[in-house]
């Protein structure tokens, strides 16, 4: 009966040590998956953050283009009435040249 005992016991500290082990590996790899799960949290914040300066930065661009092509259109159009208002002013002086005859 000692012997049955003994080896009876012997498998119970086998068993035990078996789960022990066991858990302890499923620990492991809970850590391991947190781990990476942290990793790919991280990378996304930073795709995150790295997609939003690029918006930024092209918004910025867009609208200092665009601020140019007004500022050109505006340029264009004053040239004209400049160069109108010194033909109309010309004539004038000639008019009142005319006049003065």
């Amino acid at each position: 009966m000692d012997e049955k005992l003994k080896a009876f016991l012997e498998g119970l500290n086998a068993l035990k040590s078996g789960q022990e082990e066991t858990k302890q590996e499923m620990q492991k790899g809970q850590q391991e998956m947190q781990k990476s799960l942290d990793h790919m949290q991280r990378s996304q914040e930073e795709t995150k953050n790295e997609l939003k300066e690029r918006m930024e930065k092209g918004q910025e661009e867009t609208k200092q283009e665009m601020q140019k092509g007004l500022e050109n259109v505006q340029k264009c159009q004053e040239e004209p009435k400049n160069s109108l208002e010194e033909k109309i002013n010309s004539v004038e002086d000639e008019v009142w040249k005319n006049v003065e005859k």
